[in-house]
């Protein structure tokens, strides 16, 4: 009622103007934005947080459950998760945030905003549902618009975290002598919230259309923003994450069978098989990146922050922040950011198919038709780091496919099964042939180096046999971090008026989150 009152005075003025003749300045758009920023969070005593199933915001009631230095940790008051699980204290999480994941991650990465005051980090403990373990929603980067139930914002830091579901999970893994996977999600869902401020440039509450006028919004590609917080988890001293490096390999209890063949590296589903496909390369990227924690600290803050440069928002800026890296050698490499990708990633692919099996001595490197040499100074250079040398340990191995013709989006890759010393006849297709050892066979890995968006069709020199089916590559919708709740922005635009204020408030209600297994 008060904002049609306001509305209704200035359609008043505008029709009755003042005995000076002076045209009035139009401050509606100011008024509607001073009511808007004007509302708080007031009719919530507990905090809002998003139904997954529903995708709308809602109030639910938490209490205190332990507080540290650096994090307040809140549980819904309709569980206990203490009393549920023998062994298991709010206390020893707060504990562990304190001494190990805040100090660690905001080590490597940089620090979070705090748009609240109160220096903490809110830890807010409930049953998620969907398999998700945790998430981060910048939604509570905005101010509060009670009329509005599709984005509620508590205006504060905040990580949801799954309780019953993950710590189930963590039982089974400390059984196995495994990471926790708890306190883990929790180091994964602080990188998110830490990106955050660098990804979209804001480091306070969003009050003002100044704010992001002339902001082009533009998020960081998932793959690297979700592999970055792969690793802070390992960083934080909760890996290495021995089941994402099984799901690459290939598990033949779950819906890894075949490993990662026929995923791309680019393009997220939110699937576990594209969780182990970003841990395990950028987990390779940032362990050769430098010779010690300090300079492989210093690559991993310079791609979610910036250097003089670009931030690590997409493969290409990736690749540009990894010339400022201690180890990157532009002789091995090259300065292209095609070139730096195919071969990094060939180097990572063999290594990781095996060494016996693709000895670098003998394994020859073809980008296109052009021979690039054996593999023998560039897996020198960028050794697989000892924490992911089980992905070639285990028992089960990458789907062996034979054919011809390969249809294949950026990144994606084969193990092909079969007799060619020939590299594939696109240019942009990167091969790697086994030099036929005869432990093994012939075989050789392939995949597409392009670093755009665009599919290649490779023919590589075989004789014709039937073409490789991904059907049953196809991902499992059960597997997955739903997708219609997964990220909730429409595309780029320039929001420079009150609708591009509520424009804002929908293009920011995404999830950024972590799937358990």
């Amino acid at each position: 009622m008060r904002k049609v009152i306001l509305l209704l005075s200035l359609i008043i003025l505008n029709c009755f103007p003042p005995f000076v003749p002076e045209k009035p300045k139009d401050n509606s758009q100011a008024i509607l934005l001073a009511l808007l920023l004007s509302r708080r969070n007031t009719s919530c005593a507990g905090f809002f947080v998003r139904d997954v199933f529903t995708d709308e915001s809602v109030c639910r009631s938490f209490r205190l459950v332990a507080s540290g230095t650096n994090a307040d940790i809140y549980e819904e008051s309709s569980i206990n998760m203490e009393r549920q699980f023998s062994g298991f204290t709010y206390s020893s999480v707060a504990t562990a945030f304190d001494t190990n994941i805040y100090p660690r991650v905001t080590s490597a990465i940089g620090t979070p905003t705090d748009v609240d005051g109160n220096r903490k980090v809110i830890i807010l403990v409930y049953n998620i549902g969907f398999g998700i373990g945790g998430f981060f929603d910048p939604i509570n980067f905005l101010p509060d618009d009670p009329n509005d139930s599709f984005g509620r914002s508590n205006q504060k830091e905040i990580i949801y975290i799954d309780g019953s579901t993950l710590l189930n999970i963590r039982r089974r893994d400390l059984s196995a002598n495994l990471p926790d996977p708890f306190l883990g999600t929790i180091a994964h869902e602080l990188q998110h919230l830490i990106r955050f401020r660098y990804e979209l440039g804001f480091t306070t509450i969003i009050r003002t259309l100044n704010d992001i006028t002339n902001k082009n919004l533009t998020f960081d590609d998932t793959w690297i923003n979700e592999g970055t917080s792969e690793i802070s988890s390992d960083i934080a001293g909760y890996g290495p994450q021995v089941n994402r490096m099984s799901c690459f390999r290939g598990d033949p209890n779950s819906s890894c069978t075949n490993g990662n063949t026929g995923i791309s590296l680019f393009t997220w589903n939110g699937s576990i098989r594209n969780y182990a496909s970003v841990y395990t390369f950028m987990s390779y990227l940032y362990n050769v990146s430098g010779i010690n924690e300090t300079e492989r600290n210093n690559f991993l803050r310079n791609t979610v922050q910036g250097n003089t440069t670009v931030r690590g928002s997409t493969i290409t800026n990736l690749m540009t922040g990894f010339q400022s890296a201690a180890r990157f050698n532009s002789t091995i490499l090259t300065s292209d950011q095609s070139g730096m990708f195919r071969r990094l990633y060939a180097s990572f692919l063999s290594q990781a198919f095996n060494p016996a099996r693709y000895p670098a001595a003998t394994s020859t490197l073809f980008i296109g038709t052009t021979n690039a040499g054996n593999l023998t100074t560039l897996n020198t250079q960028y050794p697989l780091p000892t924490n992911l040398n089980q992905i070639h340990n285990f028992a089960s191995a990458f789907g062996i496919v034979k054919g011809s013709n390969f249809i294949m989006d950026p990144s994606i890759f084969y193990r092909v099964s079969e007799n060619s010393a020939l590299a594939p006849d696109n240019t942009d297709a990167v091969k790697i042939w086994n030099g036929n050892p005869v432990a093994f066979g012939p075989e050789f890995i392939i995949f597409n180096g392009r670093i755009d968006t665009n599919r290649i069709v490779s023919t590589a020199s075989l004789k014709t046999l039937d073409q490789f089916q991904t059907k049953n590559e196809n991902l499992i919708s059960s597997d997955s971090c739903p997708r219609s709740y997964y990220e909730r922005y429409s595309s780029t635009r320039n929001l420079k008026s009150i609708d591009g204020f509520e424009n804002l408030r929908r293009n920011l209600a995404f999830i950024r989150c972590k799937e358990v297994e």
